[in-house]
């Protein structure tokens, strides 16, 4: 301990007393807080260098064809032991898409992440639990003058998982935001197959982005909703159904975590993280409210958040008696994990309306014997024509 404090003690020192300096200037001026994290950023890496402690690191490039690409490293999980779904080390990032520049309007093009190890080699993505982006939505919809939506939207941007850790909108269409909008990366790691490891890894997340200066044509704004399965915990059934065809599962529907428990206007207790006996199982669920459109739209992009013995989930149309879109799951052989989760991506899109019923369709099959937990989660990103309007008094 002694020869740690040695080795540190003068860094530290002068580390201290910059920090002090420059805090009392940046106090009395009333600089912005985005101003003090420039100016403190330096003194941070080389005060937790020192100190041996690891922390995210950010690194932007421009990209072809006036793409640019946000690096993001985080810090790295010791995973020692199984971690289920949402039980694995975890961290949190703020940050902005561009820093100490004017404030200017930038989409959001692509999101990708994967799994490396300390040294940033690739590890596949194993030990991926979920990567998420997100916003304040509130804030968000205030700077474009759209009070109507605040409280009508969720705080994800873009989840990415085990099986589906990459995600790409079709050419012309991206999510707009200005590039000072403080947004969060949330990183989270598991382990379903090694008992006794020894391993440390980083999620490296790339968030790709095209500037409007950059940009002849811009692309065309997207919104995202999200809509997932939800359970019955209180009672002891489960009751779905197709239509006005209701029927009864004796069973006991358990919450894989309480966190993921609510509670409705009724009294009853829903969970969207449940428990899958061993079988195969099918769960019915009426999504209309949670998508909750503010208007008739087209679908541009679809992507999926499953967990292990998945095998599909379909957003179905039950007014017309259509299926939107239904994503099919892979599972490893000989091992626990997803290998590929299909999705939805067209330029032409698929109109989905603002008065019809929707509903998902979860099936499972648990070939582990034991108990497993599920989530069934879709992630859809429509076309916003109501924001396109307010992005041209930007332009």
């Amino acid at each position: 301990m002694k020869t740690l404090f040695r080795k540190i003690r003068f860094p530290l020192f002068f580390a201290i007393i910059a920090a002090l300096l420059v805090g009392s200037y940046l106090y009395s001026s009333e600089v912005r807080l985005k101003e003090a994290k420039r100016v403190f950023r330096p003194f941070k890496r080389e005060l937790f260098a020192a100190l041996g402690i690891d922390y995210w690191k950010l690194t932007r490039q421009q990209l072809l064809e006036g793409e640019n690409t946000l690096s993001i490293i985080s810090p790295a999980f010791h995973i020692d032991t199984i971690y289920k779904s949402m039980k694995g080390p975890a961290a949190v990032h703020y940050f902005s898409i561009m820093e100490n520049k004017k404030p200017e309007l930038v989409w959001i093009t692509g999101y990708a992440s994967e799994i490396v190890d300390r040294e940033e080699k690739p590890l596949g993505n194993e030990y991926m639990c979920h990567n998420n982006l997100d916003f304040n939505p509130d804030n968000y919809y205030m700077k474009w003058n759209m009070p109507d939506r605040v409280k009508a939207f969720s705080i994800r941007l873009i989840t990415l998982t085990s099986g589906q850790a990459r995600l790409k909108f079709p050419k012309g269409f991206g999510i707009p935001m200005m590039s000072d909008e403080i947004i969060l990366v949330a990183a989270q790691v598991l382990n379903h197959n090694h008992p006794n490891p020894d391993v440390y890894v980083r999620h490296h997340t790339k968030l790709n982005y095209l500037k409007y200066s950059d940009s002849s044509t811009p692309p065309k704004p997207l919104f995202e909703k999200s809509v997932f399965v939800l359970r019955d915990v209180q009672s002891n059934s489960m009751a779905y159904g197709v239509g006005n065809e209701f029927i009864s599962d004796c069973r006991p529907v358990r919450t894989a975590t309480d966190f993921h428990q609510l509670v409705k206007e009724d009294g009853s207790a829903v969970t969207g993280h449940w428990v899958i006996p061993p079988g195969r199982e099918t769960s019915f669920y009426n999504v209309t409210d949670m998508l909750n459109l503010p208007f008739s739209t087209t679908l541009h992009h679809a992507g999926i958040h499953m967990h292990p013995f998945a095998e599909s989930l379909e957003l179905r149309d039950i007014t017309v008696d259509t299926t939107i879109f239904k994503a099919t799951a892979s599972n490893f052989e000989g091992k626990i994990g997803l290998k590929n989760l299909d999705f939805f991506s067209s330029e032409k899109g698929v109109m989905l309306y603002k008065n019809h019923q929707y509903q998902l369709i979860c099936t499972t099959n648990n070939t582990s014997g034991i108990n497993q937990d599920m989530m069934a989660v879709m992630y859809l990103y429509f076309y916003d024509k109501e924001l396109e309007d307010r992005l041209k008094l930007y332009q």
